[in-house]
């Protein structure tokens, strides 16, 4: 569990130490001119360094839990605090993007179950802890399907319909980590092209250094590999390390798996050094190569300010080129001054992608591009008296995918609803074209839309965006109000219905208020919450997995020394159908099964598709 990024504040509770489903809202969205042009300043350009990591482990898929006694006297500080009231003040004067209610609309539901929960991270390590850290993968054991979700600090493989294939498994044990270490922001992917799984988590000490990152892959015999990338940094070139790498953010493409990772510096880890990044070969990795070759590139900054919550895209194409974006949400390189609004995104090309294996080094080109404006959210009131994330949440970008020549994100902002007197939290989204010059160095984009999301009379946290091969854009989310019970749900903007999401629908209700340790323990009026949805394009490149957190009837009890500590936090998973996909595949049936078609076929060159 790492220390978080800036105002963002994770809380580890262990045994000895601290006692220890449908319904309709407005939706709201505001879409730009497909014409749209990104503006940006002078190009920056970064230089990187060839290093290799070694295999740290080398078995077979555990297949079997274990439960461990983990003795940890640990409470993570808040490193860095927003002026909540300053942002709440200035996005309820109006300073905060305006978004129109637009009405709902039905959604179809392919899968919907009951996820890994706090009760489940309890059983398998022997402590408690907020908040869960989404991670969700779909893919195949051989040839089973099957669905991964990882979280703080547990994982389980599911059936499509949510049957347990295997035993819930501790993450110490799944990445072959001694007990004495802790884990967290554990994230997945599987790579249809190889057929394998990638998994990624931070690893600390109770002093937070030394400190790695695990990056562990499971290849298409089920073997698998953990390799170390070493996050302490002690020869940082700003000066400020050893540092702790929070936050892993994992991206991949056809030549290399990336992490990117927020480094934090100076005894107290108070000081943002900027972002690093690691480029390491795919083609290694799933051959599990005793040695294999990687990328770095440290320290890095954009328009004089630093780079937090870098997220390098999952590329769902055969592009040389892996794209990365970055909001900012912070003003200064310290990043100890919150934006309250902001229209700048970074973005951000590495090219050459294809020399990491042979022991090159890509080339990483950066510039900054104006967007609709975001801001920082507002606390999330929820039904407990308080709110969710108030100083842990800020407009950092979440997930990032690039498929389709599109680039897309979302984030959290603040936002004002029409017909709506409060402030509200939504998601801004956005979908751009990227562009590189003939020497791989970023260019600049074009926005094909760019929008908000947001339900009058709930705030809406932790967006994450996907898109299918056919155009089907899905968002999942958690949701709350004075009135709702932390819950899970999700839009959907249909190919057929260009960039106009319908309505939000819930996917489970929270049982109840939450009643997590955190939302007690001194904090000015908040409870953990997060760090972050996920979402998932499925194999057959239509349907859309996604996951979120909610509340749930399991609470995890602790007692000790006279006093009692609770948690109530759960996940959800589900998938929806990429509709449009569907009907395209079905139009394009009925027209291959149609003479005249064919014969038009076959007079423009026989093509298939």
């Amino acid at each position: 569990m790492p220390i978080s990024s800036h105002t963002r504040l994770r809380i580890i509770l262990s045994l000895v130490a601290i006692a220890a489903i449908v319904s309709a809202f407005a939706i709201s969205m505001v879409s730009r001119d497909a014409s749209t042009r990104a503006s940006g300043p002078a190009v920056t350009t970064f230089t990187g360094r060839h290093l290799t990591t070694t295999r740290a482990v080398h078995a077979q898929v555990p297949l079997q839990a274990h439960t461990n006694s983990k003795l940890k006297v640990f409470v993570t500080p808040i490193l860095k605090k927003s002026n909540a009231a300053a942002i709440h003040a200035s996005a309820a004067n109006g300073n905060a993007p305006h978004t129109a209610d637009v009405g709902t609309r039905p959604g179809k539901l392919l899968h919907n179950f009951k996820g890994l929960n706090g009760v489940d991270t309890f059983n398998a390590n022997g402590f408690i802890l907020e908040p869960p850290d989404q991670g969700l993968c779909v893919g195949f054991l051989g040839k089973t399907r099957v669905v991964n979700e990882i979280i703080n600090d547990v994982t389980a493989f599911y059936t499509p319909n949510g049957t347990l294939v295997s035993s819930k498994i501790d993450l110490n044990t799944f990445f072959g980590e001694p007990t004495t270490l802790n884990i967290s922001d554990p994230r997945c992917y599987y790579d249809t092209t190889t057929q394998a799984w990638f998994f990624s988590v931070v690893v600390y000490t109770n002093s937070l250094v030394p400190n790695h990152t695990d990056l562990l892959v499971v290849n298409k015999q089920l073997q698998a590999a953990v390799y170390h990338l070493d996050t302490t940094l002690p020869n940082n070139a700003a000066g400020q390390c050893p540092c702790f790498g929070d936050q892993p953010k994992l991206g991949i493409d056809k030549n290399n798996v990336y992490i990117t990772t927020d480094e934090f510096g100076r005894k107290d880890f108070s000081l943002e050094t900027g972002a690093t990044l690691f480029a390491i070969s795919k083609s290694q990795l799933v051959k599990e190569a005793t040695t294999v070759n990687f990328a770095e590139f440290d320290n890095l900054t954009l328009g004089g300010i630093g780079v937090t919550a870098l997220q390098p895209a999952i590329t769902n194409s055969d592009s040389n080129v892996e794209y990365l974006l970055n909001s900012f949400p912070y003003a200064d390189e310290a990043q100890l001054i919150p934006n309250t609004i902001e229209k700048l995104l970074g973005l951000w090309a590495l090219s050459d992608t294809g020399n990491v294996t042979s022991g090159g080094v890509p080339k990483l080109s950066a510039t900054i591009i104006t967007s609709e404006i975001y801001g920082a959210p507002v606390p999330a009131l929820t039904t407990n008296g308080l709110s969710l994330a108030t100083f842990t949440n800020d407009s950092r970008m979440q997930q990032v995918q690039f498929i389709n020549g599109h680039l897309l994100g979302a984030l959290d902002s603040a936002v004002i609803v029409d017909k709506d007197p409060q402030t509200r939290d939504g998601a801004a989204w956005f979908e751009l074209k990227p562009r590189v010059d003939r020497d791989g160095v970023i260019a600049g984009a074009s926005f094909k839309a760019q929008g908000y999301v947001a339900v009058k009379g709930e705030f809406l946290v932790y967006p994450a965006i996907t898109q299918t091969y056919e155009g089907t854009t899905g968002i999942a989310f958690s949701i709350t109000s004075p009135t709702l019970n932390p819950s899970t749900g999700y839009v959907v903007s249909t190919s057929e219905s260009g960039v106009h999401f319908g309505g939000a629908h819930i996917t489970a209700t929270g049982s109840g208020p939450d009643i997590g340790f955190s939302c007690a323990a001194g904090f000015p009026q908040q409870c953990r919450w997060g760090d972050y949805s996920w979402s998932a394009l499925d194999p057959n490149g239509r349907d859309l997995w996604m996951a979120a957190e909610l509340t749930v009837p399991q609470v995890a009890i602790h007692i000790s020394h006279g006093h009692t500590f609770k948690t109530n936090w759960g996940t959800q998973v589900w998938d929806v159908s990429g509709a449009g996909a569907r009907q395209f595949f079905a139009k394009l049936s009925y027209f291959c099964s149609s003479p005249n078609v064919f014969s038009l076929r076959r007079s423009v060159g026989n093509r298939t598709y």
